[in-house]
């Protein structure tokens, strides 16, 4: 979240100040959570690309399938849905 998006977030809220801190906090909560969610949800799809490159990189044993599987988890968990941790088959 921007700066700029934090201001039209607070002046939708509370744009003519009326509320006091806890109301305001109680309105503010749910945005909180939603941006922490996406930003976790971004880190782990970057944390498991990364994980795919250094796979390739390596060349271990069978490294396109476990790239393959590294990078639908990502866009798994870059789009909220839940990662399966199975271990990949071979191809």
């Amino acid at each position: 979240m921007t700066v700029d998006e934090l201001a039209n977030l607070i002046r939708t809220l509370d744009g003519n100040h009326d509320l006091g801190a806890g109301a305001f906090a109680e309105r503010l909560m749910p945005h909180i959570a939603t941006a922490t969610q996406q930003a976790a949800q971004h880190g782990a799809a970057q944390a498991l690309r990364n994980a795919a490159d250094i796979i390739t990189e390596a060349q271990f044993t069978n490294h396109v399938g476990y790239r393959r599987w590294l990078l639908d988890a990502a866009d798994n968990a870059s789009e909220g849905k839940p990662i399966e941790w199975s271990r990949p088959r071979r191809r």
